[in-house]
């Protein structure tokens, strides 16, 4: 029995010599390890919000009377005090006159314009005909976004360009005498109009004008902004918000305006006060405004943050708008992408180790952005430090790894 017993220990023990031997073996001889290149890799952090603007703003009230007002600044158009900005005609006749003299100023350019493409750059008919392809493309991209201020600018370029192509190829007739019919037609309206006209409205002050209130003037401004609560805010940016009768315009006295923004508290851990963003507004051109982080709002008022952002860059489409869904885009990083998993620490230094032949070499990293399952690290171009380089292959997967191992 005692035998017995002791044959079995022997052989258990032997086992356990021989899986023991082949697995420091496996160790030893067979040390797989697999890795990922170090390539570039570029984070665009960005949060999209819905939010409402806030601008210091004159409302032009009381002048106003019976009549037709006729502006002679486009919305967003920068005004000096005491210049014109709107007449009152008897009818609305005078009006439509106004609006045709501006039609005519523009025809008559553009055909005198025309009229002078015999010589230089227009005379060439290829080129012209490459710009028409290009402002026709130009045209489709606009009328695609829905801005009609655009659309009606690229419509009067590519209608220029093809004026312009007829009179190079002589495939039109002298522009002269439709230019002299459409500047006496101009003359007559222009008598006539300056004899209608019953008053002029001068602008208060000076700033960026606009021919629309909405009634929230006088409720967001820079001095209500910094009493109102969470959930006052999330109540003007929620309510919709409609023209105003009865006022001729307003005028925006400051250049500086702010875009509070409603965020989630998750969202809210990406907003630094002081840091530089950029905004892209809806029902805009897509123009990227430059704004910086001024404060962030939080109360029991409700479970949203609120995002101050000032900005000092105006557009006409911007002037008219009010409540606005917006992309804000944090700084954007580029960097050598690591994945957490790669990364290790050696004599307190963060670093990857990497396969150089048959060689694992520790490298160091700078983290310049922290991801999800990633960071970035700064590519060092120099090397001067055995920081980790583009195309670098990164070891992810390995045992017993330490610098300067040979792998088998």
């Amino acid at each position: 029995m005692n035998n017995r017993t002791g044959k079995v220990l022997i052989f258990v023990f032997s086992l356990f010599l021989i899986v023991y031997a082949g697995y420091q073996a496996v160790r030893y001889f067979y040390a797989p390890c697999r890795t990922e290149t170090a390539f570039n890799f570029t984070v665009a952090d960005s949060v999209t919000s819905q939010g409402i603007i806030i601008r210091d703003e004159a409302v032009i009230e009381g002048q106003q009377q019976s009549g037709v007002v006729s502006y002679v600044n486009a919305d967003g158009t920068k005004v000096s005090q005491g210049s014109v900005i709107a007449e009152i005609y008897p009818s609305e006749q005078y009006a439509a006159d106004k609006v045709r003299i501006e039609e005519l100023d523009y025809q008559i350019g553009v055909l005198e314009e025309a009229q002078n493409a015999g010589t230089g750059y227009y005379a060439n008919s290829d080129s012209i005909t490459r710009q028409i392809a290009d402002q026709l493309g130009h045209y489709i991209d606009q009328a695609s976004t829905g801005q009609v201020g655009e659309i009606d600018e690229a419509k009067k370029n590519l209608v220029s360009l093809i004026n312009k192509k007829q009179v190079s190829t002589g495939s039109s007739a002298d522009y002269t005498a439709t230019i002299e019919q459409l500047s006496n037609e101009k003359a007559q309206l222009e008598e006539r109009v300056a004899a209608g006209a019953e008053q002029t409205i001068t602008s208060p002050l000076a700033g960026i004008f606009v021919g629309s209130v909405d009634g929230l003037e006088d409720s967001l401004n820079f001095e209500a902004m910094d009493k109102m609560t969470v959930k006052e805010y999330e109540s003007f940016i929620s309510q919709t918000v409609e023209g105003k009768s009865g006022s001729v315009g307003k005028i925006i006295s400051e250049f500086n305006w702010f875009y509070a923004a409603q965020v989630s508290p998750d969202e809210t851990t990406k907003f630094v006060e002081g840091s530089l963003v950029k905004l892209t507004f809806a029902g805009t051109d897509g123009e990227v405004m430059p704004g910086k982080i001024m404060k962030i709002i939080s109360d029991d008022t409700s479970k949203n943050n609120i995002v101050i952002i000032r900005c000092n860059r105006m557009s006409s489409d911007l002037a008219q708008l009010r409540t606005a869904e917006a992309q804000i885009q944090f700084e954007t990083y580029t960097g050598l992408r690591v994945p957490d998993k790669a990364i290790r620490i050696q004599d307190d230094v963060r670093g990857v180790f990497v396969r150089l032949g048959d060689r694992v070499i520790f490298k160091k990293i700078d983290p310049i952005y922290v991801g999800k399952g990633f960071i970035l690290s700064a590519v060092d171009t120099l090397d001067e430090d055995g920081s980790l380089q583009l195309f670098d292959e990164i070891i992810v997967e390995g045992t017993d790894l330490y610098d300067g191992k040979l792998l088998k």
